[in-house]
């Protein structure tokens, strides 16, 4: 017996209202029952049986339905854990929900319905009492779904950091680097992708060496660090052949996308245009925005609006405020004069103080825009306050 199942024994008896006394009644003294609910003591299958009837609950104890069902759970945490389809297993999974309710597998079973379906935070709730229950694969899984709460940076990081005391895998170092890159720390960010890199490969997980080469890309493409930008989307993109053509996209918009920011128009447009999916209705807002930026600074304001009238079709399918002002600001820069138009300042301001939640990378991008503009208003304290934020910032 485990000391999950003396838990499990204790916390039903608690919910339906048992005294020890009650519930041991004919089968044990008081005394063993408390030891039993501790885990200090190891007692027969029997005892334990009689103890979960009188609870009205038909606790598994059969060995290969356990193993079967360990063998499942596993299957669905490799399957995430390599980028595969979980689809199947979860459906498995499911079906046999019963009976990982009513056995030792109690925690994986939840940590699998946290992973899979249940709001965050319920799942999180009802897995906290059994903290002290759980494996070391099972913690680390724990505090990496908390890690996932809408929490402060170095909470998040925390949890994950906790994570890493229980397991070292490249997903949790991975985790650590999109955070560090989301907070526009890139050299930590970059150090984090770099060992989940080196993780990944020790445990032969290709998924895995795709993403974090692509997010150490990421990384040098923040500080328009071209040449290694271009090496490791080169790197992701040779890994993804024949395993994830489909990346190849991805990379193509977030080269194009780094070569608008630093005023490379040419080389910009064919990655943009090699990054449009094949569906129109798969069209991103973010690519409509930056080839109208491209065609309106070409000197091509048709398709320049082309673009823009596409952007604006993909956001009413998707609705977003902060990208339907990053539109409207492309929109003004389009026209003679937009530096001294009516609305250009509150808007530019508007985006530039919300637009970080998109990542530090998109706050670079608009404060370039408010660099020039404070410039043109003469107002140089203002400029050079927001150029030494992006100098500190890349250093």
């Amino acid at each position: 017996m485990t000391k999950l199942t003396g838990f499990l024994i204790r916390k039903n008896r608690i919910e339906q209202n048992y005294s020890q006394e009650g519930l041991c009644k004919g089968i044990c003294v008081v005394s063993y029952l408390s030891k039993i609910e501790q885990g200090l003591v190891n007692p027969s299958e029997e005892i334990v049986a009689k103890l979960f009837e009188r609870l009205k609950i038909s606790f598994v104890f059969d060995e290969a339905e356990i193993v079967s069902g360990r063998n499942m759970l596993d299957d669905f945490f490799n399957r995430k854990l390599y980028g595969e389809s979980t689809a199947e297993i979860e459906e498995k999974i499911c079906a046999e929900a019963e009976m990982f309710k009513k056995s030792e597998l109690y925690i994986s079973y939840h940590l699998f319905v946290l992973f899979s379906n249940t709001p965050l935070e319920e799942g999180l709730t009802r897995l906290e009492p059994f903290i002290d229950y759980m494996s070391d694969k099972e913690k680390y899984l724990f505090y990496t779904a908390k890690s996932r709460q809408k929490t402060s940076f170095d909470e998040r990081v925390g949890f994950l950091l906790k994570a890493e005391q229980y397991m070292r895998q490249s997903s949790s170092k991975y985790a650590l680097a999109k955070r560090y890159l989301k907070a526009g720390k890139y050299h930590e960010a970059e150090s984090f992708a770099s060992q989940a890199l080196s993780l990944a490969i020790e445990e032969g997980n290709v998924y895995m060496m795709i993403e974090s080469s692509l997010l150490i890309g990421h990384c040098y493409a923040s500080i328009n660090n071209v040449p290694l930008m271009l090496e490791n989307y080169g790197y992701a993109e040779n890994l993804s052949r024949g395993v994830n053509p489909a990346k190849k996209k991805e990379i193509d918009y977030n080269i194009g996308a780094v070569f608008v920011s630093i005023k490379r128009y040419d080389e910009a447009l064919p990655r943009l245009l090699n990054s449009i999916p094949d569906e129109e209705n798969d069209l991103s807002v973010m690519i409509c925005h930056k080839l109208a930026i491209v065609y309106f600074e070409k000197n091509n304001p048709i398709e320049g609006r082309k673009w823009l009238n596409k952007g604006y079709d993909a956001l009413s399918r998707n609705p977003n405020g902060l990208y339907k002002k990053m539109l409207e600001l492309v929109e003004m820069r389009s026209n003679p004069g937009y530096l001294d138009s009516d609305g250009y300042e509150s808007l530019l301001l508007d985006v530039c103080k919300n637009v970080g939640i998109l990542g530090y990378g998109f706050k670079i991008f608009h404060n370039k825009y408010l660099t020039e503009y404070y410039t043109h208003k003469r107002k140089y304290k203002e400029a050079y306050g927001i150029a030494l934020e992006m100098i500190d910032f890349l250093e």
